[in-house]
């Protein structure tokens, strides 16, 4: 049997923890996060309103707006974003997802590495409270700090070198 470690990326990286915490597979040896989407319902909202502001700027005003949006989603109606359908039963667990909440059962011991990407190179209040959630459940947890763009949400090319080295 090789080794088996977790990457991920934002709603990957959560994906990823949230299958390392579920103990019904292997146990990972590793666990990398980056730049985790700690609650779903924060990501979700923040999704919602890049979908308006892009109605703003495509259209010269919202076509819609996020109660309504949100309306649609619980009548069983799917919403596009971007091109991708959000469907109600996706947006109901996305909804659901909170890291912070959700470690209690928490790893085996195995490392995890929470990383952020930013200009700043601070971490936001959600990843030094889940490095501080891991940590008082045993788990041994390094919150790094990358400084750099958000490349996930740039067409191109984009060097992650340091990200890639520091992980």
């Amino acid at each position: 049997n090789l080794p088996v470690g977790f990457l991920g990326l934002r709603l990957g990286a959560t994906l990823a923890f949230l299958t390392a915490a579920d103990r019904r597979g292997p146990a990972p040896r590793f666990i990398a996060l980056w730049e985790p989407v700690v609650s779903g319902r924060d990501y979700v909202d923040q999704e919602l309103r890049k979908k308006l502001m892009k109605e703003m700027v495509t259209f010269g005003k919202s076509r819609s707006s996020r109660a309504s949006l949100v309306q649609s989603l619980g009548e069983g109606h799917d919403v596009d974003f971007d091109g991708y359908s959000l469907t109600a039963r996706l947006f109901r667990e996305l909804c659901d997802i909170d890291l912070i909440g959700s470690t209690a059962p928490i790893l085996d011991k195995q490392p995890v590495l929470v990383a952020h990407v930013s200009p700043q190179g601070r971490p936001p209040r959600p990843l030094t409270a889940l490095r501080d959630t891991l940590e008082r459940h045993g788990a041994e947890c390094s919150l790094i700090a990358v400084p750099g763009q958000p490349f996930w949400n740039l067409i191109g090319l984009v060097d992650a070198g340091d990200l890639i080295r520091q992980t």
